[in-house]
């Protein structure tokens, strides 16, 4: 983790506004047996779609067997930037029994179908539509955010956002005056 997270983290421990947690900052690159250097673009596109499993069958059973960590979905949450925010509405919500908690800054395209990036690899969704949450499995918090500099990511987080609303998934989708899609605008989402 960065220097700056851990300070701001560890202020905002001692001051009281969160509780002690494991953070895991996730590569998306699980493929073990895959040389990352010599893929494409649209390969390493496909090999990140493994992240979405693998964060709740082997991560997630990893750290509950070796930590003593709060379990459930109200202790869960998932998050991610960029591609990492569409595996993280994936990951939320394939699995809206484990997670509480779903965060997605300047999503890339590829979570449902959308008009965005039609007939690349980019847009090939993982979901046909967002799996409809129960009254027992409804996200206790959904968050997005988006620059309003950002150069690809804005249309599809807003129709995200369109598309949750008309299912009556409260969210929270914030446009973000200013910020582009880069490492700035991360730093303070994060």
């Amino acid at each position: 983790m960065h220097l700056a997270k851990c300070k701001h983290l560890g202020t905002v421990l001692r001051d009281k506004l969160t509780v002690p947690m494991i953070i895991v900052n996730v590569d998306m690159y699980t493929d073990k047996l895959a040389d990352k250097d010599s893929k494409t673009e649209e390969q390493l596109r496909y090999i990140y779609d493994k992240a979405i499993d693998d964060v709740a069958l082997d991560l997630m059973p990893y750290i509950e067997a070796n930590y003593a960590v709060k379990t459930g979905r109200e202790n869960t949450a998932v998050a991610g930037m960029s591609e990492g925010g569409a595996k993280s509405l994936c990951t939320g919500f394939k699995r809206l029994d484990k997670f509480g908690y779903i965060a997605a800054f300047a999503p890339d395209t590829g979570v449902i179908p959308t008009e965005y990036y039609k007939g690349t690899f980019w847009n090939t969704p993982v979901f046909e539509e967002f799996p409809q949450p129960t009254a027992d499995t409804m996200p206790k918090y959904l968050y997005m955010a988006v620059g309003t500099k950002d150069p690809w990511n804005i249309d599809c987080t807003l129709y995200y956002r369109d598309v949750l609303d008309g299912m009556g998934v409260k969210n929270q989708t914030d446009l973000v005056e200013g910020y582009e899609h880069n490492y700035e605008f991360w730093r303070q989402c994060f």
